[in-house]
């Protein structure tokens, strides 16, 4: 769903990763870098740390999550650009923070 979501803001080459293999990410795309958590509570800050200290070569970070993000990850993200996304089964993905709505744009315009 999450591969889906960024070929359709325009990361046409985003796909999932292999089990095991993926250098803790488990979306990959040119430019763009995102993990996913389908998990029954909320990602906090350091869950997003860790995605930042991992992403030495992409430009773009994303994050999708199905029970949404602490307070205090909202802000980290938007702090240091990762954008931010809402699943919602059974196939919406909507993006929840000022860099998840800014990377969308800037990838359809």
């Amino acid at each position: 769903m999450a591969a889906a979501a960024l070929r359709g803001y325009g990361f046409t080459d985003a796909t999932v990763t292999p089990p095991g293999n993926d250098g803790g990410f488990d979306v990959v795309g040119t430019g763009i870098v995102a993990q996913v958590k389908y998990r029954s509570r909320a990602t906090g800050r350091p869950e997003l740390q860790q995605l930042v200290g991992a992403n030495t070569r992409f430009a773009a970070a994303a994050f999708f999550s199905r029970k949404g993000y602490s307070r205090q990850a909202v802000d980290f993200a938007d702090s240091v650009g990762i954008a931010l996304f809402q699943i919602e089964l059974p196939r919406t993905v909507a993006p929840t923070n000022k860099s998840a709505f800014r990377l969308v744009r800037s990838q359809r315009n």
